[in-house]
């Protein structure tokens, strides 16, 4: 049975080796090593209350970690949320265990906003079909962001402008 969870500091290990395994994040050089820092970076700024603190949500199949999302809920243009890293493990993949992480990711940000940002791979055609089937759209390209020679394109889902919620 799939469940959701806050992550915890155990889960990093597990979580770090998700994304380093997948062909994808070895176009990023991603490390074990880094991969670690950024998940345990971000689990260090949960403590105090800043608007811009890190979460980080894990999925579980059977107790075993096989999925995760890493959060922020003010982290695009100070104001809305933003969704920096999503991995699923290859063998749990294609059991909703990504529209699970989203949704819930969703659903924590929408409470402090009406926008979620995200990047994908330009070249990452399975990754873009995914989140414009969540009612994501394309909002924009950016060259070169993360590595030379890779475009992030640049998705957004919303229920509205800042101001129309600020009535």
């Amino acid at each position: 049975m799939l469940t959701m969870r806050r992550g915890q500091r155990s889960d990093v290990e597990a979580c770090a080796r998700i994304v380093v395994t997948d062909p994808l994040w070895r176009r990023y050089r991603l490390t074990l090593p880094r991969a670690r820092r950024v998940l345990r970076e971000a689990m260090g700024r949960r403590e105090g209350r800043s608007r811009n603190r890190a979460e980080l949500a894990v999925a579980t199949l059977d107790g075993s970690v096989v999925g995760f999302v890493l959060y922020r809920l003010h982290g695009t243009f100070h104001y809305s949320g933003y969704v920096r890293w999503i991995a699923v493990a290859t063998m749990a993949r294609g059991r909703g265990v990504g529209a699970a992480l989203m949704r819930h990711a969703e659903a924590h940000i929408f409470r402090t906003g009406p926008n979620v940002f995200l990047t994908v791979s330009g070249f990452n055609r399975r990754a873009q079909a995914f989140y414009r089937a969540l009612g994501y759209r394309n909002v924009g390209a950016i060259p070169n962001y993360v590595i030379p020679g890779i475009t992030e394109i640049l998705y957004r889902k919303t229920r509205g402008s800042l101001k129309s919620r600020a009535r």
